[in-house]
């Protein structure tokens, strides 16, 4: 990582860590998810909306605080509220939050196709009822 001013750096990560404050325990619909194969490889499925929980149980290192250079792209673990088949064979999912960059001495919020959206809580409601009852009576979901 190149050497960021202390202040530039405090605040991305105080961003960083509002936005997982923001969804820690809630469900989001995501555009991408990515988990890992049987064979320990990174896979990313996108442009499959996808509804997800956010791990709340996350500390900022563990994730939510990464660093790329002038980049920081956290991530978020979560778990699909319902079974996907383009997640079959996956597990140990993750999505990202919104990605900040420093540059010309602003924190600068980056543009990303990597785009979530948090469910109100009537909307988080139907799709648990949606998923539980696909659980249970698969033949009719």
């Amino acid at each position: 990582m190149t050497t960021i001013p202390s202040g530039l750096l405090k605040e991305a990560e105080r961003l960083a860590l509002a936005d997982y404050r923001a969804v820690a325990g809630k469900i989001i619909e995501v555009q991408m998810i990515s988990g890992y194969n049987d064979r320990d490889d990174s896979v990313d499925v996108d442009d499959v909306p996808m509804l997800v929980r956010v791990d709340p149980g996350m500390q900022p290192h563990s994730g939510i605080l990464h660093w790329c250079d002038d980049f920081l792209d956290p991530y978020w673990n979560v778990t699909a509220i319902r079974e996907y088949s383009e997640l079959k064979g996956l597990r140990s999912f993750w999505t990202y939050g919104k990605s900040y960059r420093i540059a010309d001495g602003l924190v600068i919020e980056e543009q990303s196709s990597r785009s979530f959206r948090v469910l109100n809580p009537i909307d988080a409601l139907k799709a648990q009822a949606t998923a539980l009852f696909a659980h249970f009576m698969p033949a009719h979901a």
